[in-house]
């Protein structure tokens, strides 16, 4: 998580192409990751990502 101030954001990576169909490949779609980052928001005593 990253605080900047008063927002907050979520750090994550996906593996988009790691599905049970390409178990055991090695190529390029199967070793590709994606970082995504979402903003968090705290209302009421939970926090969410922002849609």
């Amino acid at each position: 998580m990253i605080v900047n101030g008063e927002k907050a954001y979520i750090v994550y990576f996906k593996h988009p192409g790691r599905t049970p169909e390409n178990k055991g490949r090695d190529t390029f779609e199967t070793r590709r990751s994606a970082i995504q980052v979402a903003e968090l928001e705290y209302n009421n005593g939970e926090v969410r990502m922002q849609p």
